[in-house]
């Protein structure tokens, strides 16, 4: 075991440098540099960024629709899935299945215009997120990243109702830790 940050006297500047150097690749510290062009944040309310810019989303559904695909941690959403989470009060319907189509659309045309294309993957009836393309504090959470786990303080894409399930979830793997 090694102690993070202990210093014997003298102590030099390039002490410090790999202390330091140690402290950001061993105890999984985020840099600056992120690795993707996209960062996801759930917890508290659900917000995207692209290069550190707030996205602005074209319709709240298409944001809503990039919430839920997170949540489900990659796995791929049917079309009839996408309409009975989005539009739950709604009979499944020609038009709805038209908005749904439209609201993937301005999802994918919105990730494009900010150099993540390859953030969706479409198939036919269904689409998934990509998770070895953005950084998200949800995903680094499920791995135990102590920064992640310090951000977590009980709140999960608090504007989504569908959210509360795994909202529950995190609170209860946290209790376990």
């Amino acid at each position: 075991m090694r102690a993070d940050g202990y210093l014997l006297k003298p102590v030099t500047e390039e002490d410090v440098h790999k202390e330091l150097n140690f402290i950001l690749e061993k105890r999984a510290i985020p840099s600056p540099e992120s690795k993707h062009c996209i960062r996801i944040q759930c917890f508290g309310n659900f917000e995207v960024f692209a290069d550190e810019e707030p996205i602005r989303f074209a319709r709240s559904k298409t944001k809503e629709l990039l919430a839920y695909l997170v949540d489900r941690e990659g796995a791929t959403v049917s079309m009839g899935e996408l309409m009975a989470v989005l539009w739950e009060d709604a009979p499944e319907s020609r038009s709805t299945r038209s908005n749904v189509r439209n609201i993937i659309h301005d999802l994918k045309a919105t990730l494009a215009a900010h150099g993540a294309d390859e953030v969706l993957t479409k198939s036919r009836n269904a689409i998934a997120l990509n998770r070895s393309m953005v950084d998200c504090d949800f995903y680094d959470f499920l791995q135990r990243m102590p920064y992640a786990v310090n951000l977590y303080h009980g709140e999960y894409m608090n504007q989504y109702s569908w959210a509360e399930i795994t909202a529950a979830h995190l609170i209860r793997q946290e209790s376990t830790w």
